[in-house]
């Protein structure tokens, strides 16, 4: 079984307020739109990591927009889906059950979404154990490389970056 890369990345700096008021509503901020694009840039341009063959976000605005900026610039070849499972306070249970079903057979993928629910993430994809934690900062991303999408899960951290870590 070859292992898959996955990209798990936090959605880019979001306004303080909605024009609803509610937290799902959240749009990015430019500063946030600037993150995610010099992200992706440095990852997949400057240094050749491989591309995801498909995004799965959380449904909240800051996140979509984020996954919808990352899908026209790298312009994945199964496009993007939107997941409830994914939606800010989500359980790694939850995240791990649908990810494990939508991502099945595919080698590579991306994540996007809050924290702290995407630390715990990558914390559990890396067995759980004492391995320092892995910090994202609005905009950050950790490719994390895994056997399987099931328990016992034993991935290995490729890769942590956060925005202000890319040298101009």
């Amino acid at each position: 079984m070859c292992p898959v890369i996955i990209y798990i990345w936090r959605h880019g700096k979001a306004e303080k307020d909605s024009l609803t008021g509610k937290d799902d509503d959240r749009a990015l901020a430019p500063e946030g739109r600037n993150e995610v694009i010099d992200v992706a840039d440095y990852c997949f341009v400057v240094k050749g990591l491989e591309k995801p063959e498909k995004i799965f976000s959380s449904p909240f605005l800051r996140a979509r927009e984020t996954a919808e900026m990352i899908q026209g610039f790298l312009a994945c070849e199964k496009g993007l889906e939107f997941l409830p499972a994914l939606k800010c306070g989500a359980a790694f249970p939850a995240m791990a059950s649908t990810l494990s079903a939508k991502a099945k057979d595919m080698k590579c993928f991306a994540v996007v979404g809050h924290v702290p629910d995407l630390e715990s993430l990558i914390h559990a994809l890396m067995g759980g154990g004492p391995a320092a934690p892995v910090h994202l900062k609005t905009g950050g991303i950790a490719q994390i490389e895994i056997e399987r999408l099931a328990e016992p899960f034993k991935g290995k951290l490729l890769l942590s970056l956060n925005p202000e870590s890319i040298s101009a």
